[in-house]
């Protein structure tokens, strides 16, 4: 069982409320160091899953990885739940031009082997010629295992700056 600082038991399932809390549990993770345990493996398998699941099956693969509560921050602020999560990213994914691929570069797992986070490098354009979008950057996704995978707690992307 796990204790929170009061000593209280601690709801395991419960996610953290705000993206300061994923920045504590991003370095706590860092400060146990990477390694490419077994589990850490299995993590950065299940987030190469997730994008090639996100590419083929588009929005019903990106919301069919996060957990029901998961949610994203974005620059417009937390989208809560698989429902908002589906209604954010629908017109994302429905775009003929897009092309979204990620790639994860660091897994780091929790020593009891259930929370755990991937960073990686993501490429994204919609639209075509001089028209497209193009976007480069960094992202963190926090996952929960459940069961024999792992589900998507909370993801964010952060762009690189342009020059």
């Amino acid at each position: 069982m796990h204790l929170n600082l009061k000593g209280r038991p601690m709801n395991s399932r419960k996610l953290p409320s705000s993206p300061l809390a994923i920045a504590w549990m991003m370095s706590y993770f860092v400060a146990c160091g990477p390694g490419a345990t077994l589990m850490e493996e299995s993590l950065l398998e299940a987030d190469r899953e997730f994008a090639r699941s996100s590419q083929t099956y588009g929005v019903d693969g990106w919301v069919d990885a996060f957990a029901d509560e998961g949610f994203m921050v974005t620059p417009g602020g937390l989208i809560r739940g698989q429902g908002e999560i589906r209604e954010a990213m629908a017109e994302f994914f429905d775009n003929p031009s897009l092309h979204f691929v990620w790639e994860p570069q660091e897994a780091f797992v929790d020593s009891d082997g259930e929370i755990g986070f991937t960073i990686g490098r993501y490429e994204r354009r919609l639209g075509e010629g001089s028209e497209a979008l193009d976007e480069t950057g960094w992202y963190m996704t926090a996952w929960r295992r459940e069961g024999d995978g792992w589900v998507v707690l909370a993801d964010i992307g952060s762009p690189d700056e342009r020059s």
